[in-house]
């Protein structure tokens, strides 16, 4: 083979070689997750789900992790970091009570890092820029609730689906709604207003008798 042929092969392996698509590798596993809350959506406090420091497994209960007055705003979102990167999508699923059907929140994607995907629901981060967290506290009554929820992230190269978590076996937490203290007070002044109402029926004055009268009117 001639050199300028031997060159003109080369070339074309080295262009057909660097055209091929790079494969990525799938999606193996959900790593660092979060739950955020927040009165003011634009503010989460971050908690710590399964991460190294944190408790880990399936079915963990993070326990009562705040309080709201009854009326206010307690807005649900989340963050997870999935490896290795790849096209795709992460979901939180969140249920209030321990029984029936999750309802969904998106996790946009946020950062790659250390060869992982991150994703967050925060609008102040996320490439979306867009809060996808939830309100759930505004319609609650006054008492104690539980929030069951997992993680969800699909690969779209290799259509996998990696959750952390299951709906069967999720995560938990739990948070209150206390009375308003305006309506508080308001109960306890009516129960006030009737408790003193029930006395005034049952307790009468006692009669004064004027015997100047009793003589007079026995004439």
């Amino acid at each position: 083979m001639k050199p300028t042929a031997l060159i003109a092969a080369m070339s074309g392996l080295a262009i057909f070689v660097l055209a091929a698509p790079q494969c990525k590798a799938s999606l193996s596993f959900v790593g660092n997750g979060y739950l955020e809350l927040s009165t003011s959506q634009t503010s989460p406090i971050y908690y710590g789900v399964n991460n190294v420091t944190d408790n880990t497994g399936s079915g963990y209960n993070l326990g009562n992790l705040t309080s709201i007055n009854q009326g206010q705003t307690l807005y649900l979102g989340g963050q997870i970091q999935t490896y290795t990167e790849q096209n795709g999508n992460a979901t939180l699923f969140y249920r209030i009570g321990t029984s029936g059907s999750y309802s969904s929140i998106n996790l946009a994607f946020y950062q790659q890092a250390d060869n992982n995907n991150w994703w967050d629901s925060n609008g102040g981060i996320n490439s979306n820029h867009t809060y996808y967290s939830v309100n759930m506290g505004s319609s609650l009554s006054s008492g104690s609730y539980t929030v069951d929820f997992y993680y969800s992230a699909h690969d779209t190269d290799n259509n996998i689906t990696v959750t952390e978590g299951s709906s069967g076996t999720p995560y938990s937490f739990s948070f209150t709604v206390v009375p308003e203290p305006i309506r508080m007070a308001l109960g306890m002044f009516g129960g006030l207003a009737v408790l003193w109402w029930c006395l005034g029926l049952c307790w009468k004055k006692p009669e004064i008798r004027d015997p100047e009268l009793e003589e007079s009117a026995s004439f």
